[in-house]
């Protein structure tokens, strides 16, 4: 099933996922929150509708902050797309980042040209890369949807950034409203769910032009080159990436402010309000723990 499949099943479209995300999106920036994405951003985009409800709500402060309301991480080797015109007229609003490569591979991108194997190591390599940067700019991780097949990388990508976030014991979102791998992730953690047939399969399966698996190409680049800062992140194992999720459990995922049967409602629930709700209810009793617990000066 694919995704836009999916969210048909549930009543909801491309163009809804799209108003999901900008509603949530103005409802936390309203909270004071910095956001960030991992994905190129381009004019009439979803990015460009966050970006136009920030400056809504609070006009275009310039230079006079201490970070921009929204980050953009674009992966290894995506390049801006957004004009330099657009970036000072978003000036405190939005910053685009080159995410890059991790140190072990990156001096290895200028030869991608005449290696299509390599291009695709590197490629899934910095989205791992990527992703990794988000876990560490981020205090909190809201997943919602996210594709079961057809995505690029080692893992589906919401999957791999939950990965990241609760080996970290990151406060984690997991919102089942529009189905996808996030549901999948969320019955894992809550309900000890299996592995689902065929997850992680297409790196083991050659490419459709006849290359080889991705996994293979894996094996053949990390004999090659030298020990990363997260040698996890140079193999591939669904197996054991699935139960590590698994194994979080519902009182681990309290890290993120809600009860176990808060957690259960919010990758239940079919209501979008509901759900924000939820989230807000999380963060806001992680933000007075946090008040709470700070020494007096």
């Amino acid at each position: 099933m694919s995704e836009s499949d999916d969210l048909e099943q549930r009543g909801m479209t491309a163009a809804g996922l799209n108003r999901l995300t900008v509603r949530l999106s103005r409802t936390l920036l309203a909270e004071g929150a910095v956001l960030a994405f991992g994905h190129d951003w381009r004019s009439e985009g979803v990015m460009d509708a966050i970006c136009g409800s920030a400056i809504d709500s609070f006009g275009t402060p310039g230079t006079e902050v201490e970070a921009p309301l929204i980050l953009n991480l674009i992966p290894w080797p995506d390049s801006a797309r957004t004009t330099e015109d657009v970036l000072l007229r978003l000036e405190g609003i939005l910053a685009v980042e080159e995410a890059g490569l991790p140190e072990d591979v990156s001096e290895l991108g200028a030869e991608v040209a005449l290696n299509p194997d390599l291009h695709r190591y590197l490629r899934s390599r910095g989205l791992s890369h990527l992703r990794r940067q988000l876990t560490t700019r981020c205090r909190a991780r809201i997943c919602i949807g996210g594709r079961e097949h057809g995505y690029s990388g080692r893992y589906p990508g919401v999957f791999e950034e939950a990965l990241f976030a609760v080996q970290q014991d990151q406060p984690t979102f997991v919102v089942g409203l529009l189905g996808g791998i996030t549901e999948r992730l969320g019955r894992a953690m809550l309900r000890n769910a299996p592995m689902p047939p065929g997850f992680g399969a297409a790196a083991f399966s050659p490419a459709e032009d006849g290359a080889p698996p991705l996994a293979d190409i894996y094996d053949t680049w990390r004999r090659g080159t030298a020990s990363s800062e997260h040698p996890e992140d140079c193999r591939i194992d669904p197996r054991t990436a699935w139960e590590f999720v698994r194994g979080v459990g519902a009182e681990r995922l309290r890290h993120n402010g809600l009860t176990e049967a808060e957690n259960v409602r919010l990758l239940e629930t079919t209501l979008m309000e509901e759900a924000i709700l939820l989230i807000l209810r999380g963060l806001r009793r992680i933000k007075e723990t946090v008040v709470r617990d700070q020494p007096l000066q």
